[in-house]
């Protein structure tokens, strides 16, 4: 609770399984990116009482994350060397990989900036994605290797 910034409390927490590198949330859940394993859905509902909701355990780390969609509940999460996975979180307790993007190098941040993504990747530098179709993500730049 921030209501006293001087003097915050912690209203409840959740130990995840791995290493919480990110957080972000939709509705009264929580999408943790949480290294390895994965990604968890935590319950918010009841903030004295957290509780894990479902897990998309991915190949490689789980770095990132950011809502792409709050009406669809699709998520954008940056699994290192596995590149950008576009995550489908209505269902939280049975997520799934809705699409997938290779990138150059491990990718290891997310930023939006308008209405695309911007992706840090290690040594690589920059790549921007399109995700205005989440089940077809494309990068713009550097432009895609046909």
């Amino acid at each position: 609770d921030v209501a006293d910034p001087a003097s915050p409390t912690v209203l409840g927490s959740f130990d995840t399984a791995g290493e919480a590198r990110d957080a972000t949330k939709i509705g009264e859940v929580a999408f943790v990116a949480d290294f390895h394993p994965g990604l968890v859905a935590v319950d918010l509902s009841d903030l004295s009482n957290l509780r894990e909701l479902g897990r998309l355990e991915t190949p490689d780390s789980a770095r990132d994350l950011l809502v792409v969609s709050e009406e669809e509940s699709v998520l954008a999460v940056a699994v290192g060397t596995e590149g950008l996975f576009i995550v489908n979180g209505a269902d939280p307790a049975s997520m799934e990989q809705r699409a997938r993007l290779r990138t150059r190098a491990p990718l290891v941040r997310l930023a939006t900036y308008r209405d695309r993504v911007l992706g840090a990747v290690d040594s690589g530098g920059l790549e921007v994605y399109d995700l205005s179709d989440s089940s077809s993500p494309t990068r713009i730049f550097p432009a895609q290797q046909e």
